[in-house]
């Protein structure tokens, strides 16, 4: 017998049939493989899109939860945070209030003045604030030998142009309450006029952003702080103009007055971004500009709080949030005050 007929032979076909089922192995592995990374670029993609459209998904579920709720109670339904652009009036620039909108007992009509003074940073961020404080602002002048006698230094915007003043009452309801002449940006409108005619050439943005929702204006005043930080590159310093809001727990309200120059004026906050990441160092010079305004002033500006977030101060040279009062504040007591703050950052701007 040949030893040859010992060995099985394996037929051709069944040989290639075996490699064949291997090949299919490897490309469904492959094929798979490629699947759940495509899943996880899409579920990615996902998670950044709604991150950076989270506002604006805030403003459909709104509107869908309030077709549905007023579908069902057959009732106008109204959202403190948005009031519709119809409802400005053309030839007066006044904004009617709801019907409906909410009213305090009258045992709580009671507002508390109070005076501060600045003494240290309220580190709500609960980073480190150890570092150098010097070269804190830059001076007009450099800024004008740089871009010319005409450039712009100073932007003064809104991030919530519709905060008005109670102008001695707790809450009231009627049309003046709602009119440019009661809210923020008549104080922001001030500050300018104070700057520029103090040689501080200054812009005002007080453009409404999203109809005055709070929940996506963040993503409009952001696009406008862009355009304008494009369109002026000689800007140094943003000043976001608002006014705070302090409610106690008895549904007292609290205003912060200084009296200067014989006159009741309302005390001042700065607010300033903060971020975590450690090669974000934006916020050190707005905080140290800050720190040196409120220092020199500590009779107008009692606070100056580092938030736990950027607040859109990365974007800018110099920035900050400025709470000129509060809502019990009175709109002449926060004229004064926002004359006064323009005047020292003049001196800040002119003299270093």
């Amino acid at each position: 017998m040949d030893n040859n007929e010992l060995i099985p032979t394996i037929p051709d076909d069944i040989s290639e049939n075996s490699v064949l089922v291997v090949k299919r192995k490897k490309k469904r592995k492959k094929h798979f493989f490629f699947k759940r990374l495509l899943c996880f670029v899409l579920i990615m993609g996902l998670c950044y899109f709604v991150y950076r459209n989270l506002n604006e998904i805030k403003v459909m579920a709104n509107k869908i939860v309030d077709k549905f709720s007023s579908g069902n109670n057959n009732e106008p339904s109204f959202d403190s945070s948005i009031i519709d652009s119809d409802s400005l009036s053309s030839d007066s620039g006044v904004v009617s209030p709801p019907e409906d909108i909410f009213t305090i007992p009258s045992d709580a009509f009671e507002i508390i003045s109070n005076t501060g003074n600045f003494t240290e940073i309220s580190n709500e961020a609960e980073i480190s604030l150890d570092f150098d404080y010097s070269n804190s602002h830059i001076l007009a002048n450099d800024i004008y030998k740089q871009y010319g006698n005409e450039a712009p230094v100073v932007l003064i915007i809104h991030s919530a142009c519709r905060e008005a003043y109670s102008n001695g009452s707790y809450y009231y309801t009627d049309d003046s309450f709602y009119s440019n002449e009661n809210n923020i940006s008549l104080v922001g409108k001030i500050i300018c006029d104070t700057l520029n005619d103090n040689n501080i050439n200054t812009i005002h943005i007080d453009d409404i952003f999203a109809n005055g929702s709070i929940y996506n204006s963040n993503v409009e005043f952001e696009k406008a702080l862009n355009q304008a930080l494009k369109m002026y590159p000689s800007i140094s310093y943003v000043f976001d103009v608002s006014r705070d809001i302090i409610i106690n727990d008895d549904l007292s309200m609290n205003k912060m007055v200084s009296n200067i120059n014989g006159k009741d004026i309302a005390q001042i906050k700065l607010i300033i971004g903060s971020s975590s990441d450690e090669n974000k160092t934006f916020w050190h010079k707005n905080l140290s500009f800050a720190s040196k305004l409120a220092e020199n002033n500590s009779d107008l500006v009692y606070d100056v709080t580092l938030s736990k977030f950027e607040l859109t101060q990365n974007i800018s040279p110099i920035s900050m949030r400025i709470d000129v009062g509060a809502f019990s504040n009175s709109i002449d007591e926060a004229i004064l005050a926002g004359n006064e703050l323009a005047l020292r950052i003049c001196n800040l701007l002119c003299q270093g």
